[in-house]
C-alpha cells in the first residue's frame, strides 16, 4: 500500500482514469465505502418513488435510475457489491472526467491519525493546473493512508465529490 497522503491522492486519481474499481477500493477508507453504498441506494430509492407520486413517467425514472446509478432499478444495485457499484460508476464516467488528475502542494496533519492534502487539478494531462485549491483528508489506519469521504459529495468518491460530478459534458 502506498504510504504518504500527497501518493494516495494521485493513486485514487490514477485508479479513476484507468476505471480500476478494485484499487479505488483498497485506497478509501472502508466506512467511506459503505457509507457511498447506502447513499446510493438511498438515492435511487428516492428516484424510484417519483413515478408511484407521479413525479415523474416510470420512463423517466428508468433513464434517471440508469444515468445515475448504471442499474436498472433500486433492486438491481442493492444486490452488486461495493466494488461492482464503483466499477460501474467508473465505468459510465465520460472520457472526459478520467482525464482529471492533481497536482498535490503538501498536506497538513491533525493528530492523532488525518492528513489534509492540499492539491490543484488538471483538466487533462497537458493543462495547467486549475488556480482553485481543493483539500482531500485521509486516515492513517494500521501502515496506510485511506480517503475519507469528503464535505461536498460523500456519496460519489472520496476526495474528489468536488471535481467528478462538477463537470458537464
Amino acid at each position: 500500500m502506498v504510504q504518504d497522503p500527497e501518493s494516495v491522492l494521485r493513486a485514487a486519481f490514477e485508479a479513476v482514469a484507468a476505471g480500476d474499481a478494485r484499487l479505488l477500493i483498497e485506497l478509501l477508507e472502508p466506512e467511506a465505502v459503505d457509507a457511498r453504498r447506502a447513499m446510493q441506494l438511498q438515492m435511487a430509492e428516492s428516484i424510484w418513488k417519483r413515478q408511484q407520486v407521479g413525479v415523474n413517467t416510470p420512463e423517466e425514472v428508468r433513464d434517471l435510475i440508469r444515468s445515475f446509478f448504471h442499474v436498472a432499478d433500486p433492486e438491481e444495485l442493492r444486490r452488486l457489491d461495493p466494488r461492482e457499484q464503483l466499477q460501474r460508476t467508473l465505468d459510465g464516467l465520460p472520457p472526459r472526467r478520467r482525464r482529471l488528475s492533481c497536482d498535490p502542494l503538501g498536506h497538513v496533519l491533525e493528530p492523532p491519525d488525518l492528513a489534509h492534502v492540499t492539491f490543484r487539478m488538471r483538466w487533462s494531462p497537458d493543462a495547467e493546473p486549475d488556480p482553485v485549491l481543493n483539500v482531500a483528508t485521509l486516515r492513517r489506519m494500521h501502515d496506510s493512508w485511506r480517503l475519507l469521504p469528503d464535505g461536498i459529495s460523500d456519496w460519489v468518491i472520496p476526495g474528489m465529490g468536488n471535481v467528478l460530478f462538477a463537470l458537464e459534458d
